[in-house]
């Protein structure tokens, strides 16, 4: 674990790609069960992984909007129709100046 951590700090794509293959290899080699599924998951997830490392992005904004949605989902306790729903998303999240 403390090793991958250390894995997120590459600018180029190449020694990205070395670098976790190399942690991938090491992973497979231990004898701890979880750490082996661990290194196969990331591996499965290898491309997703490399671009997350190198363009330096991640999801929260779209995080926070899904929280905000589920939030006036519950608030309101269900809507008639969608289009409700959406008009309704659309007022809380768009932050629209409503005054004249």
């Amino acid at each position: 674990k403390e090793h991958a951590m250390c894995l997120w700090h590459y600018d180029s794509r190449t020694w990205a790609i070395k670098q976790w293959m190399k942690w991938y290899y090491w992973a497979m080699d231990t004898a701890l069960i979880p750490v082996q599924q661990a290194a196969t998951i990331i591996f499965n997830n290898l491309w997703g992984v490399i671009n997350a490392v190198v363009r330096k992005k991640s999801n929260a904004h779209a995080e926070s909007m899904n929280s905000r949605i589920k939030s006036i989902k519950t608030k309101a306790r269900g809507f008639r129709n969608r289009d409700r729903f959406r008009m309704a998303i659309y007022f809380h999240c768009a932050k629209l100046n409503l005054y004249p």
